[in-house]
């Protein structure tokens, strides 16, 4: 059985804001990948002209999430 590395974002839009919420679980090779419980409150209201663009959207906020805190 394979090493399986997963990461699940979840977005909540409500008056005027967005919450983005993502969780990581398991392990990648020999790396774990665990440990991220992160809520991000106050988030602008993401875009809905399309899926595309809402994800993009939502996946900047959460790449710039990990990127300013690496480790979880």
């Amino acid at each position: 059985m394979s090493a399986q590395g997963k990461l699940t974002i979840r977005v909540t839009g409500n008056r005027g804001s967005s919450v983005v919420q993502f969780t990581s679980v398991g392990s990648y090779v020999s790396t774990p990948v665990n440990g991220y419980n992160v809520q991000l409150t106050g988030q602008p209201i993401q875009p809905t002209t399309d899926d595309k663009t809402f994800w993009l959207s939502v996946l900047a906020i959460v790449q710039a999430q990990i990127s300013s805190n690496p480790s979880p």
